[in-house]
């Protein structure tokens, strides 16, 4: 007969198993991630309890594998701060994203995975 301890002892395990798989398996944040998308629509989520939703572009995705920068081209004007992206083909990332440049039509999310 199974104890109540080692029935929740053995599943306890086996959840912790299936996070560290599902884990595993999930995409790390790179530009080859990003870099197929160039010219897709994503939209950014506001993270600041507003609810605002913006539509943008993916720009450009220039950089390295593991420092690059995600250049979003947009005709409204977007607010620095952080934002969950979407995208269909990616799992929601969430990321700092600030106007660049003179006009308000392109924002930029700098990541750099360099020391992770």
């Amino acid at each position: 007969m199974v104890t109540r301890r080692e029935a929740l002892t053995a599943g306890a395990g086996a959840v912790a198993g299936i996070a560290l798989v599902a884990r595993a398996t999930l995409p790390p944040l790179s530009r080859s991630r990003f870099a197929p998308l160039a010219g897709a629509a994503f939209e950014l989520e506001a993270l600041d309890g507003s609810g605002a939703r913006h539509a943008v572009t993916l720009a450009s995705v220039p950089g390295t594998e593991r420092s690059f920068a995600l250049r979003f081209a947009t005709s409204a004007a977007v607010g620095d701060g952080l934002y969950r992206v979407h995208h269909p083909d990616l799992a929601p990332v969430d990321l700092f994203v600030a106007p660049v440049g003179p006009g308000p039509g392109l924002l930029e999310a700098v990541v750099n995975r360099e020391a992770a």
